[in-house]
């Protein structure tokens, strides 16, 4: 059966109180009241994924936590109603790290303007270029007319963004982004995600505002310089050393 909501809230049908359809099963155990609700009239009557799964745990669901995919609003919400079910993607294409202008994706033109990576004839990005129009998209707004073409924000800024936008504690924000969507990927026992004994040396090394510090992989630094215990960058409050005990284990960990 399923198990992950894809992409939350992009490209499905809008939430309505009597016909919540997918958004819907954000609150909902389905392994308990599978039969009774998918009977319910206009209720999730399209589908019904977890009716036959067996599994005792709720959805997980994928969310694109770059600003624009997604409302700061809509990302709260979602957290509120299953916050342990949360997964970060960046949803990222190509150009991201490019900076703006226009990139290619497959066949197809996009146009890259801050945090927004829309399709785009190279005609219109030509007139847009040279008129000095290639005005910055807020957060949460899409260039008039545009259609996503995917993201150009990388995971570290999604992590911040998740922290800014839902006030969760940070260890949390560290599982959505590595131990949860292993375990959806790999099963619950994996050791990917982990930093326990006989774990992949994979890891990511975040400063104590969430910015990447270094990177290692298969416990060879590979970006970044090894941290030094008197940097003050590393430096963790009470809070964080309280967070770092979760579960045994550690989100930086991939």
């Amino acid at each position: 059966g399923a198990r992950l909501i894809t992409h939350l809230f992009n490209a499905m049908p809008a939430f309505h109180h009597r016909d919540p359809g997918l958004i819907g099963l954000l609150g909902m155990d389905l392994v308990d009241n599978a039969a009774d609700e998918c009977k319910a009239p206009g209720l999730l009557s399209r589908s019904c994924p977890m009716a036959s799964s067996g599994q005792g745990s709720r959805l997980s669901y994928s969310i694109i936590c770059d600003g624009l995919h997604c409302h700061p609003a809509s990302v709260r919400l979602a957290h509120g109603a299953h916050p342990t079910g949360a997964v970060l993607v960046t949803d990222a294409m190509p150009a991201m790290g490019l900076g703006d202008g226009l990139h290619s994706l497959g066949d197809m033109s996009v146009l890259v303007q801050g945090i927004s990576a829309t399709i785009a004839e190279p005609q219109q990005h030509d007139r847009q270029a040279s008129a000095g129009k290639l005005a910055l998209p807020r957060q949460g707004q899409v260039p008039k007319g545009g259609t996503l073409a995917g993201a150009v924000v990388s995971m570290d800024q999604c992590v911040r963004n998740f922290v800014q936008f839902t006030g969760c504690p940070v260890a949390e924000v560290l599982e959505a982004a590595s131990s949860r969507p292993a375990r959806l990927l790999f099963g619950k026992d994996t050791l990917i995600g982990t930093l326990r004994p006989g774990a992949p040396a994979d890891m990511v090394l975040l400063t104590a505002d969430l910015h990447i510090a270094a990177v290692y992989r298969k416990g060879s630094l590979v970006h970044g310089e090894p941290p030094r215990a008197s940097s003050p960058q590393f430096e963790s409050s009470p809070a964080t050393q309280e967070e770092n005990q979760y579960e045994g284990e550690t989100a930086s960990g991939r």
